[in-house]
């Protein structure tokens, strides 16, 4: 998803702010703040709206997890076929 400019006003914490002028060629945005500066809000500002006018579900909705795993089998989590020896990072 590329996002040129969002406003959110009355939301969460947010009386009326404007993110505006990100670049088209920018591949990644990084928020950095201290805890309760609103950064989770701002995506659940994204989230709410993707929701609400975009079409599609939240996480726990189960479109947005795959149907199968690796070897076809139905699930949402893929386990692995070989056991990583002890010590060794996977």
């Amino acid at each position: 998803m590329h996002v040129s400019s969002a406003q959110f006003t009355n939301f969460k914490r947010f009386t009326d702010l404007k993110i505006e002028g990100l670049p088209q060629s920018a591949r990644l945005v990084v928020l950095t703040g201290p805890n309760g500066s609103g950064k989770s809000a701002i995506f659940e500002g994204f989230n709410w709206y993707r929701r609400d006018f975009g079409g599609w579900g939240q996480v726990h909705d189960p479109a947005y997890f795959p149907k199968t795993d690796r070897a076809g089998r139905p699930s949402c989590i893929s386990k692995r076929d070989h056991p990583v020896p002890r010590g060794q990072a996977s």
